[in-house]
């Protein structure tokens, strides 16, 4: 019974990741799956070890627990993972065998969420920071306050991000310049679709 299931699809395979950031399940913080995408039957399994076992402290509290997942991505015929303490694993994905392996950047449960670009790996963090770390050198190559709900996008060429902040009547999407300078491009976002769609009444 995982908290949280993330699919990952290619052409030819399917791939479920298992995970769950509350609770640490026999000192391992995910479990990667091979299924067939046609029957389902299991193909392949890897259970994914973090170098730091144990709980953590969560950045900018008192509070601890086992460390999750920030983020996956099949890149460049590779399965790259993410951990909230921003420890790389990177796997074939037909076979599920580690290929490479960063060791973790924070001691602590850093990361909320992570986007994981050709080159960078892009995270919001529970300091509200936004950081960005260079793939190939496994380092943190910038970092700037931001506060937001949620990592949506982000473009290395620019260095802009674009996040999203929840309001009480919807979202906000901002677009935020490696200068600091923010800039709302639309808000009054429904970023809830169970209300319409699943409400007593359905749809309007």
């Amino acid at each position: 019974g995982a908290q949280n299931l993330t699919l990952l699809a290619t052409s030819e395979s399917l791939l479920v990741l298992s995970h769950d950031n509350q609770l640490s399940r026999g000192g391992h913080i995910g479990t990667v799956y091979h299924l067939d995408p046609a029957s389902g039957a299991l193909r392949a399994r890897a259970t994914l070890v973090p170098e730091i076992p144990g709980t953590a402290l969560i950045a900018g509290t008192e509070a601890a627990r086992a460390p999750g997942i920030a983020g996956a991505r099949i890149r460049d015929a590779r399965l790259v993972v993410v951990t909230e303490q921003l420890e790389v694993f990177v796997l074939d994905p037909v076979t599920l065998r580690l290929v490479e392996h960063h060791r973790p950047l924070s001691e602590n449960i850093l990361a909320r969420e992570a986007l994981i670009l050709p080159n960078l790996v892009v995270a919001l963090t529970h300091t509200d920071e936004l950081i960005v770390v260079d793939r190939s050198r496994h380092a943190v190559v910038a970092r700037q306050p931001v506060e937001a709900d949620e990592l949506v996008a982000f473009d290395p060429e620019d260095n802009a991000a674009l996040v999203m902040t929840w309001q009480d009547r919807g979202a906000c999407l901002e677009r935020i310049e490696s200068s600091g300078d923010r800039h709302t491009l639309r808000c009054g976002l429904d970023t809830n679709p169970y209300e319409p769609r699943y409400a007593v009444g359905g749809l309007p």
